[in-house]
Protein backbone atom coordinates (compact mmCIF):
# COMPACT_ATOMS: atom_id res chain seq x y z
CA UNK A 1 0.00 0.00 0.00
CA UNK A 2 2.89 2.57 1.22
CA UNK A 3 4.65 1.44 -2.35
CA UNK A 4 1.47 2.89 -4.45
CA UNK A 5 1.44 6.04 -2.60
CA UNK A 6 5.02 6.51 -3.42
CA UNK A 7 4.20 5.56 -6.86
CA UNK A 8 1.24 7.70 -7.12
CA UNK A 9 3.45 11.15 -5.52
CA UNK A 10 5.65 10.15 -7.91
CA UNK A 11 3.33 10.21 -10.88
CA UNK A 12 2.02 13.85 -9.82
CA UNK A 13 5.98 15.02 -10.09
CA UNK A 14 6.40 13.73 -13.20
CA UNK A 15 3.01 15.72 -14.25
CA UNK A 16 4.43 18.76 -12.92
CA UNK A 17 7.67 18.16 -14.40
CA UNK A 18 5.84 18.36 -17.39
CA UNK A 19 3.62 21.25 -16.85
CA UNK A 20 6.91 23.23 -15.84
CA UNK A 21 8.76 22.50 -18.74
CA UNK A 22 8.86 25.67 -21.41
CA UNK A 23 6.37 24.86 -24.19
CA UNK A 24 5.14 27.72 -26.38
CA UNK A 25 1.21 28.39 -26.06
CA UNK A 26 -0.37 29.65 -29.78
CA UNK A 27 -3.85 28.37 -29.23
CA UNK A 28 -4.84 29.72 -25.92
CA UNK A 29 -4.76 33.41 -26.73
CA UNK A 30 -7.99 33.38 -28.70
CA UNK A 31 -9.77 31.01 -26.49
CA UNK A 32 -9.15 33.46 -23.52
CA UNK A 33 -11.38 36.18 -25.73
CA UNK A 34 -13.75 33.48 -26.14
CA UNK A 35 -14.33 32.75 -22.64
CA UNK A 36 -14.53 36.53 -21.60
CA UNK A 37 -17.23 36.90 -24.24
CA UNK A 38 -19.47 33.77 -23.37
CA UNK A 39 -19.11 34.94 -19.29
CA UNK A 40 -20.18 38.59 -20.35
CA UNK A 41 -23.23 38.03 -23.05
CA UNK A 42 -23.91 34.40 -21.44
CA UNK A 43 -24.45 32.92 -24.93
CA UNK A 44 -22.23 30.92 -27.37
CA UNK A 45 -21.27 33.25 -30.63
CA UNK A 46 -22.29 31.68 -33.62
CA UNK A 47 -20.51 33.96 -35.95
CA UNK A 48 -16.85 34.85 -36.52
CA UNK A 49 -15.98 38.47 -35.65
CA UNK A 50 -12.27 37.99 -35.25
CA UNK A 51 -11.26 38.01 -38.81
CA UNK A 52 -12.19 40.29 -41.41
CA UNK A 53 -11.38 37.22 -44.21
CA UNK A 54 -14.43 35.50 -42.39
CA UNK A 55 -15.87 37.75 -40.85
CA UNK A 56 -19.79 36.80 -39.68
CA UNK A 57 -19.01 33.56 -41.28
CA UNK A 58 -21.11 30.85 -39.06
CA UNK A 59 -19.38 28.74 -36.85
CA UNK A 60 -19.68 26.10 -34.56
CA UNK A 61 -17.55 26.46 -31.60
CA UNK A 62 -17.18 22.78 -30.31
CA UNK A 63 -14.14 23.91 -27.52
CA UNK A 64 -16.71 26.15 -25.68
CA UNK A 65 -15.74 24.87 -22.32
CA UNK A 66 -12.43 24.65 -22.11
CA UNK A 67 -12.36 28.53 -23.09
CA UNK A 68 -14.45 29.31 -20.60
CA UNK A 69 -12.43 27.42 -18.07
CA UNK A 70 -9.03 28.46 -18.89
CA UNK A 71 -10.76 32.55 -19.14
CA UNK A 72 -12.33 31.79 -15.41
CA UNK A 73 -9.13 30.44 -14.40
CA UNK A 74 -7.10 33.57 -15.85
CA UNK A 75 -9.65 35.78 -14.52
CA UNK A 76 -9.62 34.08 -10.72
CA UNK A 77 -6.46 32.28 -10.33
CA UNK A 78 -4.04 35.31 -10.94
CA UNK A 79 -3.59 35.55 -14.52
CA UNK A 80 -1.33 33.07 -16.10
CA UNK A 81 -0.77 31.46 -12.95
CA UNK A 82 -4.23 30.20 -12.71
CA UNK A 83 -4.27 28.82 -16.66
CA UNK A 84 -0.98 27.26 -15.50
CA UNK A 85 -3.40 25.86 -12.31
CA UNK A 86 -5.89 24.69 -14.85
CA UNK A 87 -3.41 22.38 -16.66
CA UNK A 88 -1.73 21.37 -13.77
CA UNK A 89 -4.47 19.89 -12.21
CA UNK A 90 -5.58 18.28 -15.69
CA UNK A 91 -2.49 16.75 -16.38
CA UNK A 92 -2.30 15.69 -12.93
CA UNK A 93 -5.82 14.15 -13.13
CA UNK A 94 -4.97 12.01 -16.89
CA UNK A 95 -1.82 10.89 -15.54
CA UNK A 96 -2.99 9.42 -11.85
CA UNK A 97 -5.93 8.25 -13.88
CA UNK A 98 -3.78 6.39 -16.75
CA UNK A 99 -1.38 4.96 -13.80
CA UNK A 100 -5.06 3.63 -11.14
CA UNK A 101 -6.65 2.31 -14.31
CA UNK A 102 -2.69 0.16 -15.06
CA UNK A 103 -3.09 -1.19 -11.55
CA UNK A 104 -6.55 -2.20 -11.84
CA UNK A 105 -5.73 -4.17 -14.80
CA UNK A 106 -2.19 -5.83 -13.55
CA UNK A 107 -2.69 -5.49 -9.45
CA UNK A 108 0.52 -5.86 -7.32
CA UNK A 109 3.01 -4.16 -9.77
CA UNK A 110 3.21 0.01 -8.89
CA UNK A 111 6.39 -0.13 -10.10
CA UNK A 112 5.45 -1.51 -13.65
CA UNK A 113 2.38 0.96 -13.79
CA UNK A 114 4.87 3.40 -12.71
CA UNK A 115 7.42 3.06 -15.20
CA UNK A 116 5.05 2.21 -17.77
CA UNK A 117 2.50 6.04 -16.91
CA UNK A 118 5.89 7.75 -17.30
CA UNK A 119 6.37 6.20 -20.81
CA UNK A 120 3.08 7.14 -21.87
CA UNK A 121 2.96 10.33 -20.68
CA UNK A 122 6.47 11.19 -22.14
CA UNK A 123 5.43 10.67 -25.40
CA UNK A 124 2.79 13.13 -25.01
CA UNK A 125 4.49 15.54 -22.85
CA UNK A 126 4.88 18.13 -25.02
CA UNK A 127 1.53 18.04 -25.92
CA UNK A 128 0.17 19.07 -22.55
CA UNK A 129 -0.37 22.62 -22.90
CA UNK A 130 -3.21 24.61 -22.29
CA UNK A 131 -5.01 23.36 -25.10
CA UNK A 132 -8.68 22.05 -25.31
CA UNK A 133 -6.94 19.15 -26.09
CA UNK A 134 -5.73 18.39 -22.77
CA UNK A 135 -10.04 17.89 -21.85
CA UNK A 136 -9.46 14.87 -24.19
CA UNK A 137 -6.84 13.43 -23.16
CA UNK A 138 -8.46 13.27 -19.80
CA UNK A 139 -11.78 12.34 -20.62
CA UNK A 140 -10.58 9.53 -23.13
CA UNK A 141 -8.29 7.95 -20.57
CA UNK A 142 -11.34 7.68 -18.60
CA UNK A 143 -13.81 6.43 -20.85
CA UNK A 144 -11.51 3.30 -22.09
CA UNK A 145 -11.00 2.78 -18.65
CA UNK A 146 -14.49 2.23 -17.97
CA UNK A 147 -14.83 0.39 -21.24
CA UNK A 148 -11.99 -2.53 -20.11
CA UNK A 149 -13.51 -2.64 -16.77
CA UNK A 150 -16.64 -3.43 -17.98
CA UNK A 151 -15.43 -6.02 -20.38
CA UNK A 152 -13.42 -7.74 -17.44
CA UNK A 153 -16.26 -7.63 -15.53
CA UNK A 154 -19.96 -6.31 -15.59
CA UNK A 155 -20.67 -6.04 -12.09
CA UNK A 156 -22.21 -2.74 -11.27
CA UNK A 157 -23.08 -2.06 -14.96
CA UNK A 158 -25.83 0.61 -14.25
CA UNK A 159 -23.07 2.60 -12.21
CA UNK A 160 -20.39 2.19 -14.84
CA UNK A 161 -22.71 3.24 -17.59
CA UNK A 162 -24.11 6.57 -15.47
CA UNK A 163 -19.95 7.51 -15.13
CA UNK A 164 -19.77 6.65 -19.07
CA UNK A 165 -22.38 9.10 -19.59
CA UNK A 166 -21.10 12.00 -17.38
CA UNK A 167 -17.74 11.54 -18.71
CA UNK A 168 -18.96 11.53 -22.62
CA UNK A 169 -21.33 14.81 -21.67
CA UNK A 170 -18.36 16.58 -20.07
CA UNK A 171 -15.94 15.86 -23.07
CA UNK A 172 -18.66 16.41 -25.82
CA UNK A 173 -18.33 20.62 -24.21
CA UNK A 174 -14.65 20.64 -24.08
CA UNK A 175 -13.97 19.59 -27.84
CA UNK A 176 -15.22 17.58 -30.19
CA UNK A 177 -12.55 14.63 -30.41
CA UNK A 178 -15.40 12.97 -28.86
CA UNK A 179 -15.71 10.30 -32.16
CA UNK A 180 -12.40 9.46 -31.13
CA UNK A 181 -13.89 6.88 -28.58
CA UNK A 182 -16.71 5.33 -30.98
CA UNK A 183 -13.72 4.31 -33.06
CA UNK A 184 -12.38 2.40 -29.98
CA UNK A 185 -15.47 0.94 -29.01
CA UNK A 186 -16.22 -0.31 -32.48
CA UNK A 187 -12.94 -2.29 -32.79
CA UNK A 188 -13.40 -4.03 -29.65
CA UNK A 189 -16.83 -4.88 -30.66
CA UNK A 190 -15.17 -6.22 -33.87
CA UNK A 191 -12.02 -7.43 -32.41
CA UNK A 192 -14.49 -9.42 -29.60
CA UNK A 193 -16.68 -10.64 -31.86
CA UNK A 194 -13.41 -12.44 -33.85
CA UNK A 195 -12.43 -13.36 -30.25
CA UNK A 196 -15.64 -15.23 -29.81
CA UNK A 197 -15.34 -16.84 -33.64
CA UNK A 198 -11.78 -18.46 -32.24
CA UNK A 199 -12.84 -19.61 -29.16
CA UNK A 200 -15.89 -21.51 -31.00
CA UNK A 201 -13.24 -23.77 -32.27
CA UNK A 202 -15.10 -26.94 -33.14
CA UNK A 203 -18.26 -25.58 -31.86
CA UNK A 204 -20.95 -23.76 -34.74
CA UNK A 205 -20.57 -20.27 -34.58
CA UNK A 206 -24.05 -18.40 -34.39
CA UNK A 207 -25.18 -14.71 -33.99
CA UNK A 208 -25.99 -14.69 -30.93
CA UNK A 209 -22.56 -15.77 -29.43
CA UNK A 210 -21.68 -13.17 -31.77
CA UNK A 211 -23.39 -10.20 -30.44
CA UNK A 212 -22.95 -11.59 -26.90
CA UNK A 213 -19.07 -10.76 -27.22
CA UNK A 214 -19.84 -7.59 -28.92
CA UNK A 215 -22.56 -6.51 -26.06
CA UNK A 216 -20.25 -4.57 -23.84
CA UNK A 217 -18.62 -2.22 -26.73
CA UNK A 218 -21.70 -1.70 -28.38
CA UNK A 219 -23.59 -0.88 -24.58
CA UNK A 220 -21.06 1.85 -24.02
CA UNK A 221 -20.93 3.32 -27.54
CA UNK A 222 -24.62 4.14 -27.40
CA UNK A 223 -23.83 5.70 -24.04
CA UNK A 224 -21.10 7.43 -25.50
CA UNK A 225 -23.54 8.36 -28.53
CA UNK A 226 -26.32 10.01 -25.59
CA UNK A 227 -23.31 12.18 -24.52
CA UNK A 228 -21.75 13.43 -27.66
CA UNK A 229 -24.98 15.14 -28.25
CA UNK A 230 -25.56 16.78 -25.59
CA UNK A 231 -24.34 19.83 -26.25
CA UNK A 232 -25.73 23.33 -27.36
CA UNK A 233 -24.98 22.23 -31.04
CA UNK A 234 -26.49 18.37 -30.96
CA UNK A 235 -24.84 16.05 -33.14
CA UNK A 236 -24.06 18.94 -35.66
CA UNK A 237 -20.98 19.87 -34.14
CA UNK A 238 -19.10 16.56 -35.35
CA UNK A 239 -19.15 17.98 -38.74
CA UNK A 240 -16.13 19.57 -38.06
CA UNK A 241 -14.71 16.43 -37.42
CA UNK A 242 -14.87 15.18 -41.11
CA UNK A 243 -14.16 18.91 -41.73
CA UNK A 244 -11.03 18.50 -40.55
CA UNK A 245 -9.83 14.77 -41.34
CA UNK A 246 -10.65 15.42 -45.06
CA UNK A 247 -8.45 18.54 -44.97
CA UNK A 248 -5.15 18.02 -47.29
CA UNK A 249 -4.07 21.60 -46.63
CA UNK A 250 -3.34 21.94 -42.99
CA UNK A 251 -0.47 19.32 -42.68
CA UNK A 252 1.84 21.60 -44.96
CA UNK A 253 1.24 24.30 -42.67
CA UNK A 254 0.93 22.76 -38.81
CA UNK A 255 3.27 19.90 -38.07
CA UNK A 256 0.95 18.68 -35.65
CA UNK A 257 -1.38 17.85 -38.88
CA UNK A 258 1.35 16.64 -40.78
CA UNK A 259 2.39 12.45 -40.36
CA UNK A 260 5.66 11.29 -37.39
CA UNK A 261 8.89 12.73 -38.63
CA UNK A 262 11.13 9.76 -37.46
CA UNK A 263 14.30 11.18 -38.30
CA UNK A 264 13.25 14.14 -35.01
CA UNK A 265 13.99 13.03 -31.67
CA UNK A 266 10.58 12.66 -30.68
CA UNK A 267 9.86 10.34 -33.57
CA UNK A 268 12.21 7.82 -32.36
CA UNK A 269 10.81 7.63 -29.48
CA UNK A 270 7.76 6.79 -31.33
CA UNK A 271 9.61 4.17 -32.78
CA UNK A 272 10.92 2.89 -29.98
CA UNK A 273 7.30 3.29 -28.45
CA UNK A 274 5.48 0.60 -31.16
CA UNK A 275 8.24 -1.65 -31.12
CA UNK A 276 8.04 -1.77 -27.52
CA UNK A 277 4.23 -2.80 -27.59
CA UNK A 278 4.96 -5.45 -30.35
CA UNK A 279 7.71 -7.01 -28.46
CA UNK A 280 5.49 -7.46 -25.12
CA UNK A 281 2.52 -8.79 -27.25
CA UNK A 282 4.72 -11.16 -29.04
CA UNK A 283 6.63 -12.35 -26.38
CA UNK A 284 3.67 -12.42 -23.15
CA UNK A 285 2.18 -15.68 -21.92
CA UNK A 286 -0.77 -13.88 -20.90
CA UNK A 287 -3.74 -15.07 -23.29
CA UNK A 288 -4.18 -12.46 -26.50
CA UNK A 289 -7.12 -10.95 -26.67
CA UNK A 290 -7.94 -9.75 -30.42
CA UNK A 291 -9.80 -6.99 -29.28
CA UNK A 292 -6.71 -6.18 -27.78
CA UNK A 293 -4.65 -6.49 -30.80
CA UNK A 294 -7.13 -4.30 -33.54
CA UNK A 295 -7.74 -1.42 -31.03
CA UNK A 296 -3.84 -1.12 -30.93
CA UNK A 297 -3.44 -1.72 -34.33
CA UNK A 298 -5.65 1.08 -35.50
CA UNK A 299 -4.52 3.29 -32.94
CA UNK A 300 -0.53 3.03 -34.41
CA UNK A 301 -2.24 4.03 -37.56
CA UNK A 302 -3.95 6.93 -36.61
CA UNK A 303 -0.66 7.79 -34.91
CA UNK A 304 1.57 7.40 -38.01
CA UNK A 305 -1.07 8.72 -39.70
CA UNK A 306 -1.02 12.61 -37.87
CA UNK A 307 1.62 13.54 -34.81
CA UNK A 308 -1.82 14.88 -32.87
CA UNK A 309 -2.94 11.39 -32.84
CA UNK A 310 0.77 10.45 -30.94
CA UNK A 311 -0.86 11.18 -27.66
CA UNK A 312 -4.14 9.03 -27.89
CA UNK A 313 -1.81 6.16 -28.80
CA UNK A 314 0.44 7.07 -25.60
CA UNK A 315 -2.36 7.16 -23.22
CA UNK A 316 -4.48 4.35 -24.40
CA UNK A 317 -1.72 1.81 -25.87
CA UNK A 318 -0.34 1.83 -22.72
CA UNK A 319 -2.96 1.49 -20.43
CA UNK A 320 -3.95 -1.65 -23.57
CA UNK A 321 -0.80 -3.35 -23.43
CA UNK A 322 -0.21 -3.56 -19.49
CA UNK A 323 -1.43 -6.59 -18.89
CA UNK A 324 0.77 -8.34 -21.00
CA UNK A 325 4.18 -6.49 -19.84
CA UNK A 326 4.63 -8.01 -16.49
CA UNK A 327 4.47 -11.15 -18.12
CA UNK A 328 6.86 -10.77 -20.91
CA UNK A 329 9.01 -8.90 -19.10
CA UNK A 330 9.42 -11.85 -16.37
CA UNK A 331 9.97 -14.00 -19.62
CA UNK A 332 12.68 -12.24 -20.42
CA UNK A 333 14.23 -12.19 -17.23
CA UNK A 334 14.00 -16.20 -17.21
CA UNK A 335 15.65 -16.33 -20.10
CA UNK A 336 18.51 -14.07 -19.34
CA UNK A 337 18.91 -15.02 -16.01
CA UNK A 338 17.39 -18.38 -16.06
CA UNK A 339 15.75 -18.65 -13.05
CA UNK A 340 13.41 -15.74 -11.29
CA UNK A 341 16.00 -16.00 -8.12
CA UNK A 342 18.10 -13.74 -9.53
CA UNK A 343 16.67 -11.57 -7.52
CA UNK A 344 16.60 -12.06 -3.75
CA UNK A 345 13.91 -10.09 -2.74
CA UNK A 346 12.39 -8.08 -5.64
CA UNK A 347 9.78 -6.13 -3.23
CA UNK A 348 12.97 -4.57 -1.45
CA UNK A 349 14.00 -3.79 -5.26
CA UNK A 350 10.73 -2.67 -6.65
CA UNK A 351 10.64 -0.38 -3.51
CA UNK A 352 13.90 1.26 -3.62
CA UNK A 353 13.99 1.92 -7.89
CA UNK A 354 9.82 3.64 -6.62
CA UNK A 355 11.36 5.66 -4.32
CA UNK A 356 14.16 6.77 -6.29
CA UNK A 357 12.10 7.47 -9.32
CA UNK A 358 10.55 9.58 -6.80
CA UNK A 359 13.33 11.69 -5.74
CA UNK A 360 14.58 12.05 -9.50
CA UNK A 361 11.15 13.54 -10.54
CA UNK A 362 11.42 15.76 -7.09
CA UNK A 363 15.25 16.86 -8.28
CA UNK A 364 13.72 17.54 -11.29
CA UNK A 365 10.78 19.61 -10.57
CA UNK A 366 12.97 21.97 -8.81
CA UNK A 367 15.60 22.28 -11.52
CA UNK A 368 12.77 23.31 -13.76
CA UNK A 369 11.60 25.77 -11.16
CA UNK A 370 15.05 27.44 -11.25
CA UNK A 371 15.29 27.42 -14.49
CA UNK A 372 12.41 28.88 -15.33
CA UNK A 373 12.95 31.98 -12.39
CA UNK A 374 11.17 30.45 -9.40
CA UNK A 375 12.76 31.39 -6.11
CA UNK A 376 11.55 30.49 -2.86
CA UNK A 377 12.60 33.38 -2.14
CA UNK A 378 11.10 36.73 -4.28
CA UNK A 379 8.36 33.87 -4.89
CA UNK A 380 7.49 35.50 -8.22
CA UNK A 381 5.57 32.27 -9.66
CA UNK A 382 3.62 34.30 -12.12
CA UNK A 383 6.98 35.30 -14.08
CA UNK A 384 8.06 31.82 -14.01
CA UNK A 385 4.64 31.06 -15.22
CA UNK A 386 5.05 33.35 -18.15
CA UNK A 387 8.49 31.89 -19.01
CA UNK A 388 7.26 28.16 -18.97
CA UNK A 389 4.42 29.78 -21.45
CA UNK A 390 7.44 31.69 -23.57
CA UNK A 391 5.00 34.50 -23.21
CA UNK A 392 8.16 36.62 -24.50
CA UNK A 393 7.71 35.05 -27.97
CA UNK A 394 4.75 37.05 -28.88
CA UNK A 395 4.65 39.68 -30.49
CA UNK A 396 3.94 42.27 -27.54
CA UNK A 397 6.30 45.25 -28.53
CA UNK A 398 5.02 45.24 -32.36
CA UNK A 399 1.52 45.35 -30.85
CA UNK A 400 2.25 47.98 -28.89
CA UNK A 401 4.11 50.06 -31.97
CA UNK A 402 0.94 49.26 -34.33
CA UNK A 403 -1.06 51.20 -30.97
CA UNK A 404 1.18 53.75 -30.25
CA UNK A 405 1.59 54.81 -34.07
CA UNK A 406 -2.21 55.08 -34.30
CA UNK A 407 -2.43 52.62 -37.24
CA UNK A 408 -6.05 53.14 -39.09
CA UNK A 409 -8.15 50.62 -37.23
CA UNK A 410 -10.19 50.78 -41.09
CA UNK A 411 -6.43 49.11 -42.25
CA UNK A 412 -6.55 45.24 -42.83
CA UNK A 413 -3.73 43.08 -41.60
CA UNK A 414 -2.21 40.27 -43.08
CA UNK A 415 -0.60 37.43 -40.16
CA UNK A 416 1.45 34.50 -39.83
CA UNK A 417 -0.80 31.57 -38.21
CA UNK A 418 1.18 31.35 -35.50
CA UNK A 419 0.39 34.63 -35.08
CA UNK A 420 -3.21 34.99 -35.36
CA UNK A 421 -4.22 33.90 -31.79
CA UNK A 422 -2.03 36.50 -29.72
CA UNK A 423 -3.42 39.18 -32.50
CA UNK A 424 -7.50 38.45 -31.12
CA UNK A 425 -6.39 38.48 -27.81
CA UNK A 426 -3.89 41.87 -27.71
CA UNK A 427 -5.01 44.11 -30.59
CA UNK A 428 -8.51 43.85 -30.52
CA UNK A 429 -9.54 46.93 -32.81
CA UNK A 430 -7.71 44.85 -35.91
CA UNK A 431 -9.67 41.59 -37.03
CA UNK A 432 -6.81 38.99 -38.02
CA UNK A 433 -6.23 37.45 -41.56
CA UNK A 434 -6.29 34.47 -39.96
CA UNK A 435 -5.31 32.12 -36.77
CA UNK A 436 -5.02 28.97 -35.22
CA UNK A 437 -9.15 28.81 -34.81
CA UNK A 438 -8.65 26.92 -38.32
CA UNK A 439 -11.93 25.72 -39.30
CA UNK A 440 -12.59 29.04 -39.72
CA UNK A 441 -11.20 29.31 -42.67
CA UNK A 442 -11.48 26.25 -44.17
CA UNK A 443 -11.47 27.77 -47.92
CA UNK A 444 -10.67 30.07 -49.53
CA UNK A 445 -8.63 32.02 -47.13
CA UNK A 446 -6.75 28.69 -45.90
CA UNK A 447 -5.93 27.73 -49.54
CA UNK A 448 -4.52 31.46 -50.13
CA UNK A 449 -2.49 31.23 -47.28
CA UNK A 450 -1.00 27.79 -47.99
CA UNK A 451 -0.08 28.87 -51.80
CA UNK A 452 1.53 31.91 -50.14
CA UNK A 453 3.67 29.45 -48.16
CA UNK A 454 5.16 28.17 -51.26
CA UNK A 455 6.58 31.69 -51.90
CA UNK A 456 5.46 31.49 -55.34
CA UNK A 457 6.37 34.03 -58.32
CA UNK A 458 3.09 35.24 -58.47
CA UNK A 459 2.31 35.66 -54.68
CA UNK A 460 1.10 39.40 -55.33
CA UNK A 461 -1.96 38.04 -56.99
CA UNK A 462 -2.67 35.59 -54.38
CA UNK A 463 -2.90 38.51 -52.21
CA UNK A 464 -5.29 40.84 -54.75
CA UNK A 465 -8.65 39.68 -53.75
CA UNK A 466 -7.63 40.32 -50.21
CA UNK A 467 -5.71 43.74 -50.30
CA UNK A 468 -4.25 43.42 -47.28
CA UNK A 469 -2.97 47.08 -45.65
CA UNK A 470 -0.03 46.09 -43.12
CA UNK A 471 1.70 42.85 -42.36
CA UNK A 472 2.52 41.69 -39.22
CA UNK A 473 5.11 38.71 -39.36
CA UNK A 474 8.64 37.67 -37.95
CA UNK A 475 11.47 35.85 -39.25
CA UNK A 476 10.39 32.11 -37.39
CA UNK A 477 7.98 32.93 -41.28
CA UNK A 478 9.18 32.13 -44.40
CA UNK A 479 6.46 34.24 -46.25
CA UNK A 480 8.74 37.48 -44.42
CA UNK A 481 11.37 37.14 -46.78
CA UNK A 482 8.46 38.02 -49.66
CA UNK A 483 7.86 41.17 -48.28
CA UNK A 484 11.46 41.85 -47.08
CA UNK A 485 12.22 42.02 -51.37
CA UNK A 486 8.99 43.81 -52.13
CA UNK A 487 9.52 47.40 -52.91
CA UNK A 488 6.09 47.74 -52.69
CA UNK A 489 5.74 47.15 -49.12
CA UNK A 490 7.86 49.60 -46.86
CA UNK A 491 9.41 47.82 -43.65
CA UNK A 492 8.18 50.32 -40.92
CA UNK A 493 9.56 48.06 -37.64
CA UNK A 494 11.87 45.55 -36.83
CA UNK A 495 12.35 44.28 -33.04
CA UNK A 496 15.77 42.86 -33.42
CA UNK A 497 18.68 41.72 -36.11
CA UNK A 498 17.87 39.30 -38.64
CA UNK A 499 21.09 37.98 -38.27
CA UNK A 500 20.27 36.71 -35.06
CA UNK A 501 20.11 33.56 -34.08
CA UNK A 502 18.28 33.45 -31.06
CA UNK A 503 15.19 31.30 -30.76
CA UNK A 504 13.48 33.99 -30.15
CA UNK A 505 11.49 35.20 -33.53
CA UNK A 506 12.11 39.02 -34.73
CA UNK A 507 8.85 40.70 -35.41
CA UNK A 508 8.73 42.40 -38.67
CA UNK A 509 5.88 45.19 -39.49
CA UNK A 510 5.62 46.09 -43.40
CA UNK A 511 2.56 48.68 -44.92
CA UNK A 512 1.57 48.36 -48.40
CA UNK A 513 3.15 51.84 -50.13
CA UNK A 514 0.53 53.97 -51.14
CA UNK A 515 -0.18 58.19 -51.18
CA UNK A 516 -2.68 57.96 -48.20
CA UNK A 517 0.47 55.62 -46.36
CA UNK A 518 3.35 57.73 -47.06
CA UNK A 519 3.18 59.77 -43.89
CA UNK A 520 2.64 56.69 -41.89
CA UNK A 521 5.35 55.14 -42.92
CA UNK A 522 7.77 58.23 -42.47
CA UNK A 523 5.95 58.51 -38.68
CA UNK A 524 6.79 54.79 -37.91
CA UNK A 525 10.38 54.69 -39.64
CA UNK A 526 11.67 57.67 -37.31
CA UNK A 527 9.64 55.58 -34.64
CA UNK A 528 11.75 52.56 -34.88
CA UNK A 529 15.60 53.47 -36.45
CA UNK A 530 16.46 49.90 -36.42
CA UNK A 531 15.11 50.01 -39.83
CA UNK A 532 17.95 51.29 -41.41
CA UNK A 533 20.14 48.75 -40.60
CA UNK A 534 17.90 46.20 -42.26
CA UNK A 535 18.11 49.03 -45.32
CA UNK A 536 21.91 48.24 -44.56
CA UNK A 537 21.37 44.70 -45.78
CA UNK A 538 19.81 45.72 -49.08
CA UNK A 539 16.34 44.73 -48.78
CA UNK A 540 13.98 46.43 -50.68
CA UNK A 541 11.39 47.48 -48.54
CA UNK A 542 13.72 48.49 -45.88
CA UNK A 543 14.62 51.58 -48.43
Amino acid sequence: MLLSIVAAVTVILYALVICCTPNEITDVWWQLRLGDEIRINHRIPSIDTYSWTSFHRSIILHEWGSCLVFAEGFRHLGGWSGVWLVLAVVTIATLLSMYWIICQRKPGSPLLSLCLTIFGGHLCGTCFTPRPQIFTYLCLTLALGILLRLRANPSRLALMLVLMLIVQTIWANMHAAAPIFLLICGTYACGDAIQGCLDAKDQPISIKLILNRMFMPIVCAVVTIAGLIANPNGIGIYHIVADTVGNKIMPSIVSEWAPVDFHSTWGAVIDVYIVFIGFMIGATKVRRNAGDILTLAVLILAALDATRNVPILALCGTIIVAPYCESALTTIKERIWRSARSFSNPDEINAIATVTICFVFLFGLISQLSTNGYSARTRNWNNCVQNIFMISYQPEDACAFIESEHFPTSYHIYNNYDNGAFLIWRLRQFPVFMSSETFVYFGPVLKAYFDMEGLPYNWRQLLEPYQPDFVLTGTNDRQSHLFLNAPDWALVFVDGKLTDNSARPVNLIFVKRSYSSAELIRRCRLACPMVKAVANEGYSSAK
